[in-house]
């Protein structure tokens, strides 16, 4: 696997390794930072990127000159032509910036994360959520609380006809024939190491061999869902 990763990841062109304070900034603008895509796919003339972007020209070549100052565009080429030579812009094709550089704390960066995807991923819970628990004639859903081992109370969804008795239960119920896919678990489990990277290989080989499945389905019969797994020790 280790192998396999680096083999994959020489070749995948010249890394530029980010150090001027303001180039940080730019790219940690997901507005302006856009600004470097064209350029990072192949040389581009200003004239061009003007175009396709909606920016007067003058306005772009004042970003250009200062992303050339910063580092992160240069000149490829001169193209000769009437009057001036027309220049040619390059951006690396990866970028890389020190999370020491970044000025936020690693906690603050994982919640920038998952910020830009929780309203997506949360709606989409709460629609399979509902579909899972529309009640049948004759039945209705709700939480079951009981009492827990410590002898505080738990609970966990429940139907009235189904009258499941354990999350197993649940689980089992969830993957049985006609019940949309669903799943939403959390575990903590303890593990030695070497077992928790055994897990880990698992769960990264299975999502591979379902990934490789979703570029080969017919338009016609697939569905979009959401994957999401963390796996992590939990700190003392």
């Amino acid at each position: 696997m280790q192998e396999d990763f680096q083999s994959r990841s020489q070749g995948q062109g010249e890394w530029f390794h980010v150090t001027h304070p303001k180039a940080v900034k730019f790219l940690k603008d997901p507005e302006r930072s856009t600004l470097l895509a064209p350029f990072m796919e192949r040389p581009r003339c200003l004239s061009e990127v003007a175009r396709q972007r909606d920016m007067t020209l003058g306005k772009l070549h004042y970003e250009v000159q200062q992303l050339v100052g910063w580092g992160l565009l240069k000149v490829a080429h001169c193209e000769k032509r009437k009057g001036r030579p027309v220049k040619f812009y390059v951006a690396a094709p990866a970028l890389f910036v020190s999370y020491a550089l970044l000025d936020d704390s690693h906690q603050d960066l994982f919640i920038e994360t998952e910020l830009a995807i929780l309203d997506r991923f949360a709606a989409a819970n709460a629609y399979n959520f509902r579909r899972l628990t529309q009640s049948e004639e004759g039945d209705e859903w709700g939480r079951l609380y009981r009492l827990d081992p410590q002898g505080g109370l738990e609970w966990f969804t429940n139907s009235c006809r189904l009258r499941l008795e354990t999350y197993a239960d649940f689980n089992r119920y969830l993957a049985s024939d006609g019940v949309a896919p669903y799943m939403r678990e959390m575990l903590e489990l303890h593990l030695r190491d070497a077992d928790a990277k055994a897990f880990q290989r698992e769960l990264v080989e299975l999502t591979r061999r379902y990934r490789a499945l979703s570029f080969k389905t017919d338009p016609a019969e697939e569905k979009t869902y959401q994957f999401r797994v963390c796996f992590l020790e939990t700190p003392e």
